[in-house]
């Protein structure tokens, strides 16, 4: 094939992976098993054929090169053997004939010597052995003569090498053969640097990349902000692994570099091939003892493959050389390629993917107004069932702080997850994921009128959420929110890098070690710095803040604050004093640290004398099922799912803890605010207090399926009447398709 056959070849090859695998970013959460294998499949056959065609075609040119003078040299060995031949044979001949000679001569003149006799028994009269052989016999003789000598040789060594294994040598004299070698420095370099760089390419540079470029709409940073540093990180990790290597030589140095090869091999196929589904980073621990069989199997197969290039070694060195160049060599070739398919096709490298855009900042975080304050607080995945667990557990724990509140212990949220629940809750824009999540946050923002009209009405309001799950660009809320910031975002390395290596290892790794490495998608919300930004995911920065700064009155007119913990959200790791705890700790105590800090909030209400007159609203932006997030992902619901309300309005301090039983919503949320507010809440709905405790009236909720086991992603969509604790009052309406997940 011609070199531009080749490149025709190559580029359709190309087009087709844009078209089959453009990076599909996760929604909410980071999924490690995002990959770009298709490309580098089709890459890796486009560099292997390729190469192969290159090799064959050469082969073919210098046969023809030199087949002229292959002829004339085989013309040359036929004729001299003709001419070895016929020497031979006439060396033969004269020595036959002079000894014929000489035997009748012999004969003629002996006087004791008996006449022959032609006819008789020839065993009584034996023909005289020939005194010169035939002239076959020397090149026999040759041959058993050289195949006796190969024998004795063969004989010699291996008894010389029976007697040096019996023989004890020094330990200084076995470590010397061991390193013995007669390569040059070159020669064991270009293998060592090969096998290195693949594996720190794979795990340091590859790996963190595509796992960003597959999940880009979460991180903080822009995709040119991280690429100089993970370069620089896999440069480290090249230069310390070749190093290692070029420290030994001989025997040593090849059985390092035939693990180095098995390492290489392990985490490729591993990244690729060998991982089971493990869900999104939700921050859900994995029931590891459970995947002991899978684990075990899985350290079966990749001991099997780190033993294939050291038997290579043992039992095939002209194999184990060619692969120990090749491999390494098309690895980094079919990941460079897919990464760079992945970075053309996508928007990494456009404006549109640049973070350094307005953002809801932390300012007026602890500042209150003299009076009509609202306060949603929105605790993540707070569940009705974890506040009767708690409840039953310590009863005094609630009732004795939450003062003048109502328990709605029949309220449903719209979505399943916290996108799109919160800009839901706030906007009231309904989302079918019909459309690209960026696309929908616009259109709600541009279309609500519920922030805005707070604003109208003289209320301060802001925002205290993160970024990706309210808002994109946070210019686009400047009619219903004051708290926007503006600032550059700076890649905080020191966190970003760890964070991402860690990441590689965890999609990389076998079974069994990856437990260590396992993360929870809000670990990197401090990957980036933002001026002003507030970070929702460290409720005990903000615990501490609260504490250390205090509440304080600042704002005029009303003030009406929107607070998104990261809330009871596994990873389990808060003690009740809200600090951060480096072994789990559980659920109850996650839920008491949690309302330590709203607590903490209200008590300083008290102090300034606003806690009375203040609308205080706590609830969850969903519910959790009982088999877990990631476990509600792959099947459809079964049970049902209730998140938590609790109500404080204004001027009802003084009152004990009551429950109610009415069927309320998130839709009821704005409504609530409004009317508090001394809006017109019909225009937003019915309020949680207009809610009569016998409605009918039928609740909308959507559960999305992400990873399902059989069939399509898709949505369910349930009407649910009366009771939402009783699973047979929930109706499943239809099943939606799930277009986009973001």
């Amino acid at each position: 094939m011609s070199r531009p056959g080749r490149k025709l070849s190559l580029l359709a090859l190309l087009v087709a992976a844009y078209t089959l695998l453009v990076p599909m970013p996760a929604y909410a959460y980071i999924d490690p098993a995002t990959t770009s294998y298709i490309i580098q499949i089709i890459s890796g056959l486009v560099i292997s054929l390729s190469v192969g065609i290159g090799v064959f075609f050469r082969r073919v040119q210098m046969s023809l090169v030199t087949g002229r003078a292959r002829l004339a040299a085989l013309w040359v060995r036929l004729t001299a053997r003709k001419a070895r031949r016929a020497s031979a044979d006439a060396a033969s001949l004269a020595t036959t004939v002079g000894t014929a000679s000489s035997r009748l001569a012999s004969g003629a003149s002996s006087p004791d010597a008996a006449p022959v006799n032609p006819t008789a028994n020839p065993s009584a009269n034996p023909t005289p052995a020939p005194t010169a052989a035939t002239p076959a016999q020397p090149h026999r003789q040759r041959k058993t003569l050289r195949r006796q000598n190969l024998e004795a040789m063969q004989a010699a060594a291996a008894e010389q090498a029976r007697l040096a294994r019996q023989t004890p040598r020094p330990l200084r004299q076995r470590l010397a053969a061991a390193f013995a070698d007669d390569r040059r420095f070159s020669q064991r370099l270009l293998p060592a640097a090969l096998i290195s760089a693949a594996a720190a390419f794979t795990l340091f540079f590859f790996g963190p990349l595509d796992l960003y470029l597959g999940n880009q709409t979460y991180f903080p940073y822009n995709f040119l902000d991280i690429i100089g540093w993970v370069g620089l990180m896999f440069g480290v990790a090249w230069v310390g692994a070749l190093v290692v290597l070029m420290l030994f030589r001989g025997r040593v140095f090849d059985y390092l570099l035939s693990i180095g090869f098995g390492v290489l091999l392990i985490v490729y196929l591993q990244g690729n091939l060998l991982n089971i589904e493990l869900g999104e980073l939700s921050g859900g621990d994995i029931d590891w003892v459970a995947l002991r069989g899978q684990m075990a199997i899985n350290l079966v197969i990749c001991l099997g493959i780190l033993a294939v290039p050291l038997l290579l070694r043992r039992f095939g060195q002209r194999i184990w050389r060619g692969a120990v160049l090749f491999v390494p060599a098309l690895l980094i070739s079919v990941q460079a390629l897919a990464l760079l398919t992945s970075v053309v096709s996508g928007d990494a490298l456009e404006p549109a993917a640049d973070k350094n855009l307005p953002f809801l900042s932390k300012e007026g975080l602890y500042e209150v107004a003299e009076e009509d304050n609202v306060f949603i607080f929105i605790v993540d995945s707070l569940d009705q069932r974890y506040l009767d667990e708690l409840q039953a557990t310590d009863p005094e724990f609630l009732s004795g702080q939450l003062d003048g509140f109502i328990e709605f212990d029949n309220n449903t949220s719209i979505y399943a997850d916290t996108y799109p629940s919160v800009i839901n809750m706030l906007t009231g824009a309904r989302y079918e994921h019909e459309v690209p999540g960026p696309q929908f946050i616009s259109r709600a923002w541009a279309e609500s009128s519920f922030l805005p009209a707070m604003k109208a009405a003289g209320y301060t309001v802001k925002v205290f959420s993160d970024y990706h799950y309210v808002y994109i660009d946070a210019s686009e809320m400047a009619s219903s929110v004051d708290n926007i910031g503006e600032g550059v975002s700076t890649v905080n390395k020191g966190v970003a890098l760890p964070h991402l290596a860690k990441l590689s290892c965890y999609r990389y790794l076998p079974l069994v070690l990856k437990p260590p490495f396992r993360m929870a998608s809000t670990d990197f919300a401090n990957d980036a710095y933002r001026v002003g930004q507030y970070i929702v995911y460290e409720d005990p920065e903000f615990y501490s803040g609260l504490k250390s700064e205090r509440l304080s009155i600042s704002e005029t007119g009303g003030n009406l604050a929107v607070y998104h913990f990261n809330g009871v959200h596994e990873p389990y790791d808060l003690s009740e004093d809200v600090v951060r705890q480096k072994t789990a700790t559980d659920r109850q105590t996650v839920t008491k640290a949690e309302f330590n800090i709203l607590f903490e909030f209200m008590d300083q209400l008290r102090e300034l004398g606003l806690y009375d007159s203040a609308t205080i609203i706590i609830t969850a932006d969903h519910g959790v099922p009982s088999d877990g997030r990631d476990a509600s992902w792959t099947h459809d619901l079964g049970e049902a799912v209730n998140p938590a309300l609790l109500v404080k309005p204004a001027g009802s301090s003084g009152t004990a803890l009551a429950v109610s039983h009415a069927p309320v919503s998130h839709d009821n949320l704005r409504a609530f605010v409004a009317a508090e507010s001394g809006l017109d809440a019909t225009d937003f709905g019915t309020s949680y207090l207009d809610v009569p405790a016998n409605s009918t009236t039928a609740r909308d909720y959507f559960f999305e399926i992400r990873h399902p086991v059989e069939g399509e992603m898709y949505i369910e969509q349930f009407s649910i009447t009366g009771d939402a604790g009783d699973f047979s009052n929930w109706q499943l309406v239809r099943k939606l398709p799930l277009d986009y997940w973001y």
